[in-house]
């Protein structure tokens, strides 16, 4: 309900039910149905009476996005759910998905360029986010782009607001990010776990007073978005002490042209303490290239050892 009513007001009347959104929309699901995501694609599209059409493959193996757009296509496909390197695979086939008026990123914050990449392939969608974790529920949904309207750059990042009945603060600050302190992400929503199987020190360490410490970083904009940049245990700390988020990396290598996917760690520094950023990329790209490229977005102490 909640991605129709925010997501959907430029495609039905806004007189009709909510469910009515929904049952409108032709809706692409994929398995193993292990998740919450493809339960719920597959349990609230049912509920409302849409049209699903099931892919064969699993998320995780070799062409199931390439089988994921063909579908799309072949069927008009109104609603797609994109999560973990999903997008990334869609965008790499290079397909036009004109039938596509819902589009939701859920689980992984996206940079802005593959998304930009993304819309392209689907210019007549509506885009949205949705931040969650299996330990809390939705935390926070955010319009990125209507169909149509101009695109909202500033707040293209972020995550959003947050959802009915959740609270939110930032722990920290652990450093700063353009001028805005950043910390650990702490919210409490109205259906939390109960607890990590069999293990109560680990839910001891994440679950207080009702608060699930998500161990994502980020920050609070003044109109109240939500911007995730890393992960608390990702932040790579040099010999230097200087602190990098290897997202930053990992956005600036994903604005090249020929990289497809990129991933940032970080290894033992021969000098005995702290890391340094190593980047793991797919595509056609030299490493001579995306070290030039690096160059024009990055501060030199992040530009990686290999």
């Amino acid at each position: 309900e909640i991605f129709a009513s925010h997501f959907l007001g430029d495609v039905l009347p806004k007189d009709d039910h909510i469910g009515r959104y929904v049952s409108a929309l032709r809706t692409l699901c994929y398995v193993p149905y292990c998740g919450g995501v493809c339960i719920s694609i597959f349990f609230n599209s049912w509920k409302y009476g849409a049209s699903i059409v099931i892919a064969s493959k699993p998320v995780y193996e070799e062409g199931a996005t390439e089988e994921w757009v063909d579908l799309v296509v072949r069927h008009n496909v109104e609603s797609l759910v994109y999560f973990g390197t999903a997008l990334a695979g869609i965008v790499h086939t290079g397909r036009q998905m004109p039938s596509l008026k819902v589009s939701t990123v859920i689980g992984v914050t996206v940079c802005e360029s593959l998304l930009l990449q993304a819309m392209e392939l689907a210019p007549n969608s509506s885009w949205g986010n949705v931040y969650a974790l299996s330990e809390t529920g939705i935390i926070s949904v955010h319009l990125i782009h209507r169909a149509r309207q101009p695109l909202d750059r500033a707040n293209i990042s972020a995550v959003g607001k947050p959802h009915t009945n959740v609270e939110l603060r930032i722990d920290g600050p652990l450093k700063e990010v353009d001028g805005r302190q950043v910390g650990e992400v702490v919210a409490k929503t109205p259906r939390p776990m109960k607890g990590y199987w069999r293990s109560p020190a680990a839910t001891a360490e994440v679950l207080v007073d009702g608060w699930m410490h998500t161990g994502d970083l980020g920050y609070i904009s003044e109109d109240g978005n939500l911007f995730i940049v890393g992960r608390k245990k990702d932040v790579i700390i040099l010999p230097s002490c200087n602190n990098i988020m290897p997202a930053d990396i990992e956005d600036a290598l994903a604005s090249h042209s020929g990289v497809e996917v990129a991933a940032v760690v970080g290894f033992p520094a021969p000098e005995g303490m702290g890391e340094y950023p190593a980047a793991f990329v797919v595509g056609e790209v030299s490493e001579e290239e995306l070290r030039a490229h690096l160059a024009t977005k990055l501060a030199p102490f992040q530009m990686p050892k290999h």
